[in-house]
């Protein structure tokens, strides 16, 4: 089963709300997911979907809210079953949930109410309109959620998360846009919005336990940045001092110089900050390191000149 397809198994285990709820709901399954079929006389509803569970939670609610029951048509679809929801006459529905004008012709009525009614109704509108044609991905692998459905869907959808602070964008074009979020609090808040409480724990569990090995991750990368540097800085002040040894230019280094020098070789891995902690004068780290880089320049300025009396030789 899919991220998607359990999310949607708990959200239609059991109602939530009261009849008003109930029947905003169903507008926005209508709205985001049903086809309308027009006849002179009628207008017919069809809803596909290859969840047995929300197939009979649509049965159901439009059974006891509109005493209207769809006719079911099963069918495989690459060894799936798909239910094929077939509601005739559906103009009673259609217009009680004001997914339909009196002309019959556009949605633009729920799209105006839902903007201004109660909060427990907005949510509700959104829940179904997740159910219709929402989907959301595995956290594991990648922070989505996204809902389909025309530009006016779309545009009223954003501006209903607007209202309980979740930004959300839209996406697409001609007749099929979708509504995203990618962000993983902006999706938590949406989980919680549609009552998906069960979905929002192992969300969050995933979504933190994703936090913390990036935390870690950072931390690890950051002190292997810093041994590598550590390491580079300490093998090229070794050379350094090395170097002024074995051409005798070392033994008229100065006292805290040669002090520095020692403390280096005695303890080759060591941070600036740890030499500083185990030097015996009270040396501070910003004067420890500024010692240190003056013998590589003094290394570096000897390999120069010698390379320069080479050239003039010539």
């Amino acid at each position: 089963m899919s991220y998607t397809s359990a999310l949607k198994t708990e959200l239609v285990r059991e109602r939530q709300g009261g009849e008003a709820s109930q029947n905003m709901e169903l507008a926005g399954i209508l709205v985001s997911s049903a086809k309308l079929k027009f006849s002179r006389k009628n207008v017919d509803a069809v809803i596909k979907t290859d969840s047995a569970a929300y197939c009979r939670y649509l049965y159901k609610l439009t059974s006891d809210l509109y005493d209207l029951k769809p006719e079911i048509l099963v069918d495989k679809d690459r060894g799936r079953r798909r239910f094929t929801l077939s509601y005739l006459n559906a103009d009673p529905m259609l217009k009680g949930t004001k997914v339909l004008a009196r002309d019959r012709y556009w949605f633009s009525p729920v799209f105006q109410t839902i903007l201004d009614a109660p909060e427990k109704q907005r949510r509700a509108f959104l829940r179904g309109c997740f159910l219709g044609s929402g989907s959301i991905s595995n956290p594991e692998k990648q922070y989505h959620l996204e809902i389909g459905g025309s530009l006016a869907l779309a545009e009223t959808l954003t501006e209903l998360m607007e209202m309980f602070s979740i930004q959300a964008g839209i996406t697409g074009h001609r007749n099929q846009y979708m509504v995203y979020l990618k962000d993983s609090e902006k999706i938590s808040d949406f989980l919680r919005l549609i009552g998906a409480y069960k979905a929002l724990m192992d969300y969050e569990n995933v979504r933190i336990g994703k936090e913390l090995r990036n935390e870690v991750n950072r931390q690890v990368n950051c002190e292997t940045a810093n041994l590598n540097k550590t390491a580079t800085a300490s093998a090229k002040e070794i050379e350094a001092i090395e170097f002024l040894k074995q051409t005798g230019n070392y033994a008229a280094l100065p006292d805290d110089l040669k002090r520095s020098a020692e403390l280096r070789l005695s303890y080759p891995e060591d941070s600036i900050g740890e030499l500083a902690s185990k030097a015996t004068d009270g040396v501070s780290r910003s004067t420890l390191h500024r010692r240190l880089k003056r013998l590589v320049d003094l290394k570096t300025g000897l390999e120069t000149k010698e390379l320069e009396t080479k050239e003039e030789k010539q």
